[in-house]
């Protein structure tokens, strides 16, 4: 049960991570632990968590912003009320920066004779467009008329309405190597009630 927020940060944000946190008779107390070198021990950066809700353990501090392309490695130790201790798995994740392109961009295949996926499959990139239908999975958004100018962002977490223009950083997907879509790891309204 351990989540990093955001999941694939962009070198301008910082990282919290959470976890669920067990033990048959209390848990005392837990610390995420980071560095940018493997493997991670509990000799580098400490970050107290303290319980958010529930079983769930969120860090006190945020882990700083980092450079494009650093990966992040760390891992969490906890302690028990009878002083048993234990540590998590190492987990990581890489800042990426992503690139601006249109939706048209994003959309127009290389060659349509031999494949329509997007030139820019698992690329992470930021694009703008008009919220023109709202899904149980997510929504679609255009940025002009034109063919190759709408989009599927697959996204469970936020809640556009129709006519909201929304920008957002998502990596670029192709689902069932058919459909072109994007999954989100950054969002914002920019302003509601377009066309």
């Amino acid at each position: 049960g351990i989540s990093a927020t955001p999941w694939s940060p962009s070198s301008s944000e910082t990282v919290n991570i959470s976890a669920t946190i067990t033990d048959n008779v209390s848990v005392a107390g837990a610390t995420l632990y980071w560095s940018l070198t493997s493997p991670v021990t509990n000799a580098d950066n400490g970050i107290t968590m303290a319980v958010t809700s529930g079983d769930v353990y969120g860090t006190s501090t945020a882990i700083p912003a980092q450079a494009d392309g650093t990966i992040v490695y760390y891992i969490i130790g906890a302690a028990d009320g009878d002083a048993n201790t234990t540590v998590s798995d190492e987990k990581s994740y890489t800042v990426v920066d992503p690139v601006a392109h249109t939706i048209s961009e994003i959309q127009t295949p290389e060659d349509i004779a031999l494949s329509d996926s997007s030139i820019y499959t698992g690329v992470k990139v930021t694009t703008s467009g008009i919220v023109y239908a709202v899904a149980s999975y997510g929504y679609y958004i255009q940025d002009g008329a034109g063919a190759w100018n709408g989009i599927l962002v697959y996204d469970n977490k936020n809640t556009p309405a129709s006519g909201d223009s929304v920008t957002i950083s998502a990596f670029v997907r192709e689902y069932n190597k058919t459909l072109t879509e994007l999954d989100v790891t950054a969002y914002a309204v920019n302003n509601s009630g377009n066309t």
